[in-house]
Order: structure tokens, then C-alpha cells, then sequence
């Protein structure tokens, strides 16, 4: 959503990186998607992550993550960070070891209507 991907309701940002031409082959963002009262209202999220097919297993991934959550401590003070991905997503689970996060016994459902989102999956 543009209102924390442009910090208006809560702290917000994303990065990506580039190709030689300036096109970008990855992606990673950071928000506060708590209200300021809630529990959990030091949490922030990271993910949005997305890495062009043929830049994968590169390392991009890593590196853009590390930089979204180092922003958001840097900017605004977060130092506790989680995230959602499927259950048995080793690549993802690597990915998350690498940076830090481990699993909980907490779960996220989100429900969104697939229409809107065409044939392809919204999560790996």
C-alpha cells in the first residue's frame, strides 16, 4: 500500500537494485503495519522480496533484505522484525537463517481474493 510504502500512516520504505542499464532485478521492503498502541507495535515486517529469474542465486536477495531492515532500524528505531512465508519453503528459510530471523509459533492468515492477482502465484 503507498501509504506505509511512503511512510504516511506508519514507517515504511523499499529498495531495489539495479542492472548496468538501470533497470532493477530485485526488490525488498520494510513496514510498521501495527498501530502505535498495539502490542506489537515495535514488530516491523520485512518481505515484498522479488529477484528477476535470471539474477537469482546471486546473492541479491540477501543484500537488499539486510538493507530494508538495517533502513528501518537506522530511520526509525525497529530492531524486532518478522515475516510470513509459506511453511516448507526452504529457500526462504535459508534466506530468513541468513538474516537472522528464526521460526515462531506464531501464524499470519491473510486472505486475499486471487482474482485480482491473475494465474500466477502471490507467494513462492
Amino acid at each position: 500500500m503507498g501509504s506505509f510504502m511512503y511512510s504516511t500512516s506508519r514507517p515504511g520504505l523499499g529498495v531495489y537494485g539495479g542492472d548496468g542499464t538501470g533497470q532493477p532485478v530485485a526488490t525488498s521492503a520494510a513496514v510498521a503495519p501495527f498501530h502505535p498502541n498495539a502490542p506489537q507495535a515495535k514488530d516491523c515486517w520485512w518481505g515484498m522480496l522479488v529477484t528477476s529469474e535470471h539474477r537469482r542465486r546471486q546473492g541479491i536477495a540477501v543484500i537488499l533484505s539486510a538493507m530494508s531492515i538495517i533502513a528501518m532500524q537506522e530511520r526509525h528505531g525497529f530492531s524486532d522484525f518478522c515475516t510470513g512465508i509459506r511453511d516448507r519453503n526452504v529457500p526462504s528459510e535459508n534466506l530468513c537463517t541468513k538474516l537472522g530471523l528464526s521460526r515462531t509459533a506464531e501464524a499470519s492468515l491473510i486472505a486475499i481474493d486471487p482474482s485480482g492477482f491473475g494465474e500466477g502465484r502471490l507467494t513462492k
